[in-house]
This record gives C-alpha cells, structure tokens and sequence, in this order.
C-alpha cells in the first residue's frame, strides 16, 4: 500500500536527528492502519475497499476512529470524501488522508496549514501538491517539512535554490539533489 511506503519514507529515511520519539509515533499511526485493514466488522470493511461515495461519506462522519481512519487509507475515496477528512479532529486521520493519493489539491492545501508537523510533512512530498503550497511548505519552521518540500520535483526551482542554503544539512542536501535531477 502506498500510505505505508509514505510512513515509512517519513519515519525512516531521516538521519539520525529524528528522534526516537517521532519514531515511535510513526510505527504506531503504521499499527493503527494495519488493524483496520484487518478489522472484520463490516463498516470497516467497507471503508477500507469500498466505492461508494455515498456510503464513504457516511462513513467519513462516522463516530468510531477505525471507520474514519480506514476511509482515509482508501485510494478509492472520492476526493469530496477525502474533504471531509482534511478536517477531522484526530491527527492519525488528517495525516492517512494527507498521504493518500486520490486526496485533492484544495484537501492538501487545507492540510497544509495543520498544526501538527507530519501532516505538513506529508502534504509536502505529496505529488498533488499544488507548486504555490510547496512554495510555502519550503520556509515551515520545521526542517522535516521543509525536507519534504525539497524532495518533491514539483517545487519551485527557486524555492529549490533557497533550500540550498538552508540552517538544515538534510535540505540542503535534498534540494541540491532535486536540483540535479530535474537537470538530468
């Protein structure tokens, strides 16, 4: 599934600056979602694999975290479904909609002025990420966000050269690297 290749890019490509904490929290979003994928009561079920817009915004506004968490994994969830999710109260349930990949431009943007800095970071390296998002997303306080920003090849070229002289070594060396690739 792509959400966890996500997870697992953010929690475990950092250097050894991450701390063990941020790990932690990333392993444990990793269990919740792999419990809903393996949960056999039906409305979760369905929330995880279904199509139906209708009966995914239902469940978008279901009161149970499982059900609103397994619709945020769904790749199928139309993006008005998604929406509703940008907005939700749990962070785990933002960041899953903030990695999944049929979440809209105008969800991210939402997602991108979230408190919490993995959802930022997410929105960052998402590929829907409109480039004026990005641009913003590449001067965020926080230099995992930024990071982000930098590895995605649809920022700005020169948010890309600003990043080359970024406080952060882990920026600095990803926008050097996008740089290059998108000269190659």
């Amino acid at each position: 599934y792509s959400f966890l290749t996500n997870i697992y890019y953010i929690c475990f490509t950092h250097n050894s600056n991450i701390l063990e904490e941020k790990t932690m929290e990333c392993m444990t979003k990793t269990n919740l979602i792999l419990k809903s994928l393996y949960d056999e009561r039906e409305e979760v079920k369905y929330a995880v694999s279904g199509v139906d817009p209708e009966i995914l915004s239902e469940l978008a506004n279901d009161d149970e975290f499982d059900v609103r968490i397994a619709v945020a994994v769904n790749n199928l969830a139309p993006e008005e479904v998604l929406e509703i999710l940008a907005n939700d109260e749990e962070d785990d349930i933002r960041c899953m909609t903030a990695m999944n990949e049929n979440t809209s431009k105008n969800a991210l943007a939402i997602l991108s002025e979230d408190p919490n800095w993995t959802i930022r970071s997410c929105v960052a390296i998402h590929a829907k990420t409109s480039r004026k998002v990005l641009s913003k997303l590449s001067k965020d306080t926080d230099s995992h966000v930024r990071w982000m920003a930098a590895l995605n090849p649809h920022t700005y070229k020169i948010d890309l050269k600003r990043m080359k002289s970024d406080p952060d070594a882990d920026v600095r060396k990803a926008a050097t690297q996008t740089m290059n690739s998108l000269v190659a």
